[in-house]
């Protein structure tokens, strides 16, 4: 019996020996499952229009012989945008980022990313929204290509909490420290220190910038 909390992946690659070596590092991590992998395009669109429904596809946008990646990254967007898409390439050139988070990619990493990260950039994605960046792409890069949304796009909001998220999202409609504390039953110290904690996480001055953050990443 599969467990509800399953998370399925597809693996798109023209390398065998990469796909591999992912299907090495995740074949004993509990609860990632790896459904299928395509070696081109046409085999991924084969598979989805087969029936296949993964939560997660880790996607390299230069798969030889198929034109532009990220045109693939466009098709997957509009056919199929209830799936999540990560890419994992060995392009670092800002050109690339741009494009894919303009087809609402969910992760850019690059290929010399670790395990580790790999891993937990699969599980975050899977429960959160915004976009996460690798630690391998510099943040001078990011700021270079985005201007001053490359520190927001930089963070990583699916570490709040969802009692965070909630509270986030109750400023943003314009509650007081004192409605939030009647609704969510908790003294408004407790809320206070709320607040400084989503500000400390996302890393700004001001829960109007938060709740910026949170706007410009569709967490609400």
């Amino acid at each position: 019996m599969i467990h509800e909390e399953e998370l399925h992946l597809i693996l798109a690659d023209d390398s065998e020996i990469f796909r591999e070596g992912v299907k090495s590092i995740l074949q004993f991590e509990e609860g990632i499952v790896v459904d299928a992998e395509a070696s081109n395009c046409e085999g991924l669109f084969k598979l989805l229009e087969e029936g296949a429904r993964p939560d997660v596809i880790l996607l390299d946008i230069c798969m030889e012989q198929e034109g532009d990646g990220l045109e693939l990254l466009s098709r997957l967007n509009t056919d199929y945008p209830e799936i999540k898409v990560i890419i994992l390439s060995h392009y670092k050139e800002i050109r690339y980022i741009v494009k894919a988070v303009q087809n609402r990619v969910r992760a850019y990493l690059a290929k010399d990313s670790s395990a580790s990260e790999i891993i937990n950039t699969i599980r975050t994605v899977r429960q959160g929204d915004g976009v996460y960046f690798g630690e391998t792409i510099s943040n001078d890069l990011l700021v270079k290509g985005f201007g001053n949304n490359g520190n927001i796009l930089k963070a990583k909001p699916y570490e709040l909490s969802s009692r965070e998220l909630e509270i986030l999202k109750m400023l943003a409609s314009g509650m007081s420290v004192k409605d939030i504390s009647k609704i969510l039953e908790i003294n408004m110290t407790t809320v206070e220190s709320y607040k400084e904690r989503i500000k400390n996480k996302l890393g700004v001055n001001t829960i109007m910038e938060a709740v910026v953050f949170a706007v410009k990443c569709e967490l609400f």
